[in-house]
């Protein structure tokens, strides 16, 4: 059985991020991501984004791995950045070669009105995946 570099992509249903999850594919790397898909812009293009690397939005289920329906090197996990103990597990289990973090909350002007919640995802959450 072939070994394939595994990758973990996270903010895999945001523009950037799925753009490199197609590329990593096309380069026949074991993709693995990872989005939370927060509501701060219209998640139905974050689904239609994910659909193209075949998941399907009614597959996606919080903290719970799934394969796509048409890229056998390619799975999902919706979770967000900020769940320690699922951070600890999903690398315990997964043993990545590398990271690609693209995961942020995005929006310079709602920065401003809710600091919390940048401190949180961005700071924290990629704490977490140095921790880990």
């Amino acid at each position: 059985m072939k070994k394939y570099m595994k990758v973990l992509v996270t903010g895999a249903a945001g523009f950037i991020g799925s753009f490199v999850v197609k590329a990593l594919l096309g380069q026949h790397y074991e993709v693995i991501g990872l989005d939370c898909i927060n509501s701060y812009y219209d998640t139905r293009l974050k689904y239609a984004r994910l659909s193209e690397v075949g998941i399907a939005q009614e597959m996606i289920k919080d903290n719970q791995m799934i394969t796509s329906r048409t890229e056998t090197l390619y799975r999902f996990i919706k979770m967000d950045l900020t769940d320690h103990i699922g951070m600890i597990h999903l690398f315990d289990v997964e043993n990545f070669d590398f990271v690609i973090n693209l995961a942020g909350q995005a929006g310079v002007r709602y920065s401003i009105e809710n600091p919390y919640a940048y401190v949180e995802t961005n700071i924290l959450g990629f704490l977490n995946i140095l921790e880990v």
